[in-house]
């Protein structure tokens, strides 16, 4: 009977469990520049047969961020945005339990900064993992009450990791942000100590830009998340937080082209390579062009070298490298700039375009200079042909004008004298045809 009555009471005590309570006492602790830590506690009432595991969510704005995780651990650290409503949710399930349900969510809501209520972040503050780091976080932060201001917070932010060696980062003023309003950047990252402000700043035309020295001593593709903090010069300016992953900013140095000369097989282009990065984390794009066309030639090289073959002698080249990281090292999709040009060859003339400028402008000219000549031949071929006939209202008026000048001159008939006159004016030569009568020649010779 006992051992009978003790199984049935297990089976109870299973069929129980399987409805786990949600986790207690959820809430949170800011560990660093944007980085936040939540804890919570065990249900209660838990079998010892339970297998408890939590599952944990993370919610920006009230959108899953589909960062889901299952862990037996009691808290979880995760980066968010500062400016942005965050809420963890947490639920418990015992594994080990088939038959068992996931509890109900436990939620840890975090308002925007600026939003939160002074006595709310009170608390938060006293959550700090040292009191020093506290007060100086704070201080960054300066939320007092609900004086922040949306759309106040620093916007576009953009970050660049140069050359492995320097981070870049710039952004604009917020919507609602005065035109006086001036920002301050602080990052950190897993192995500073503490937190650092970026002093390198320049503002030009409204963008705001800050550098800061950012390299590790053994160059690989895993590092660490930069949390970046951008807050204003006063209360009612909302701070921002963003996290950058250095391998998706990487943007290398500029090659240098070092050699560039003709070969038997063509062009020889060898270039050097930017430092810090390792051999074969590097891959290249050139862009060469001749001479006599406008378009371009690209091609990409996994080498610091390339030979370019089928030139033509007569053509001038002008050569330029970039680079980029390749995938296998860093995803980064960031071309460097471009290098300073390089030229070689001499563009010469080309026979067949001098003959065809040639052509262009001798064919004008002759058809030019025939057309006049043609011109004036037909103006004499038609003087010759139609040679211009005398007008009858002239000649009589000459007449009369001689008549009345010198009436003894016309020993002749007036009109007959004219005759004359014009005959000779015109230089008609008349020839006189006279037939001798034949007795006549007769009788001469008897």
């Amino acid at each position: 009977m006992g051992p009978l009555l003790l199984a049935l009471l297990t089976a109870l005590g299973l069929r129980a469990g399987t409805e786990v309570l949600p986790p207690s006492n959820v809430s949170y602790s800011v560990v660093q520049i944007c980085t936040l830590k939540w804890t919570w506690k065990p249900p209660e009432n838990v079998s010892r047969s339970c297998d408890l595991e939590y599952s944990t969510d993370i919610a920006i704005d009230g959108i899953l961020q589909g960062r889901s995780q299952w862990s037996k651990k009691l808290f979880r650290v995760e980066d968010v945005p500062m400016n942005k409503e965050v809420c963890l949710k947490v639920r418990s399930e015992c594994k080990s339990d088939n038959a068992s349900n996931p509890s109900d969510w436990a939620e840890s809501l975090i308002p925007p900064k600026g939003m939160v209520g002074s006595s709310k972040y009170s608390t938060l503050a006293h959550s700090y993992h040292s009191a020093a780091f506290g007060d100086l976080l704070i201080t960054i932060f300066k939320i007092q009450g609900n004086n922040c201001v949306p759309d106040t917070e620093a916007s576009n932010i953009s970050c660049i990791w140069h050359n492995l060696k320097s981070m870049v980062c710039t952004w604009l003023r917020g919507k609602k942000a005065s035109d006086r309003t001036n920002y301050t950047l602080y990052y950190w990252y897993e192995g500073l100590q503490s937190h650092q402000q970026c002093e390198d700043y320049h503002i030009h035309e409204g963008t705001f830009r800050c550098t800061f020295r950012l390299s590790f001593a053994n160059s690989t593709s895993l590092y660490p998340t930069i949390n970046i903090l951008v807050r204003g010069d006063s209360e009612e300016v909302r701070p921002i937080c963003e996290s950058k992953d250095p391998a998706t900013i990487v943007k290398p140095g500029t090659p240098k082209i070092v050699k560039l000369l003709n070969t038997n097989n063509g062009i020889s282009l060898e270039w050097q390579q930017p430092d810090a990065f390792q051999s074969g984390c590097l891959v290249y794009e050139v862009e060469y062009k001749d001479s006599k066309s406008d378009t371009t030639t690209k091609i990409e090289n996994r080498f610091n070298k390339t030979e370019i073959p089928s030139i033509h002698p007569k053509f001038k080249y002008t050569f330029k490298v970039r680079a980029k990281a390749s995938l296998t090292c860093y995803s980064s999709q960031l071309w460097s700039d471009w290098s300073e040009e390089k030229s070689i060859g001499e563009e010469t003339e080309d026979s067949d375009s001098t003959f065809y400028i040639s052509l262009i402008v001798i064919i004008p000219l002759v058809v030019a200079v025939s057309t006049i000549i043609l011109l004036v031949y037909l103006q004499r071929l038609k003087i010759l042909i139609l040679p211009p006939i005398p007008d009858p209202r002239e000649i009589l008026k000459r007449m009369f004008l001689e008549q009345n000048e010198d009436p003894q001159n016309y020993p002749k008939d007036g009109l007959v004298y004219a005759y004359d006159k014009l005959a000779k004016e015109e230089e008609i030569n008349p020839v006189i045809w006279i037939e001798v009568p034949e007795t006549t020649i007769s009788g001469n010779k008897h």
